[in-house]
């Protein structure tokens, strides 16, 4: 496999023949650079990972949904806690949810590391309820609940990549403890990508930008 980057600019009409014809020729002239493909254990990591990146994107749009349906409520909790999505924050809105709408018991919820104090945060849940935005801040909380869960599932199958990767990681290095006799065989030294009859170009005076790699190559035919 080569690097995409280097091959999908083809001069003129961008057809299959040329694109052949055109990566034949870059690797003629040693112009192509191998992608880098990982180990099974790492590409199952990163798809892990990017996973877990596209559910937190998605728990952050009902996180949007319900500061909507708080303000639309005028229950300015977002002023009073740096994030609605902490202790005292969650805390607050599981209890309107619920159905509590006594200020002095949602103020109640209030953690004691929460910056603000109780009669500011006794202040922020005093609004309007209005059934619609009740039942659209239920439905926001459910579904970043539900987001939450499946980040915490991904975490599960993250934590059992890394345990597989150390357990090979130790096993690698028991290897190279055991002795010379287990030790890998030294790696050939690379072959000269240099295009024929130009075998003493040194490595510093090769081309360093992609405009530079094609005029040469046009220089070398």
């Amino acid at each position: 496999m080569v690097n995409a980057r280097d091959a999908k600019h083809v001069p003129g009409r961008k057809t299959d023949v040329s694109d052949a014809q055109w990566l034949q020729r870059l690797h003629e002239y040693g112009l192509l650079r191998a992608s880098f493909r990982p180990q099974a254990e790492i590409a199952a990591l990163r798809a892990y990972l990017r996973q877990r990146e596209r559910l937190l994107d998605y728990a952050a749009a009902h996180i949007q949904h319900m500061q909507k349906a708080l303000m639309q409520m005028n229950l300015q909790l977002h002023h009073v806690v740096t994030d609605i999505t902490g202790v005292t924050g969650m805390a607050i809105i599981r209890a309107i949810v619920a159905g509590e709408r006594d200020p002095n018991v949602l103020a109640a919820h209030r953690n004691r590391r929460c910056h603000a104090t109780v009669e500011t945060v006794y202040q922020a849940p005093v609004g309007n309820y209005r059934e619609e935005h009740v039942f659209a801040l239920t439905q926001a909380l459910e579904l970043y609940d539900v987001y939450q869960t499946k980040v915490r599932a991904c975490d599960t199958q993250i934590e059992v990549i890394f345990k597989r990767l150390k357990k090979n990681e130790a096993i690698g290095h028991a290897r190279r403890a055991a002795g010379p006799g287990n030790q890998q065989a030294p790696c050939r030294p690379r072959a000269s990508l240099s295009p024929p009859g130009n075998e003493n170009i040194s490595p510093t005076r090769r081309p360093s930008t992609y405009a530079e790699h094609f005029t040469q190559s046009l220089e070398w035919t």
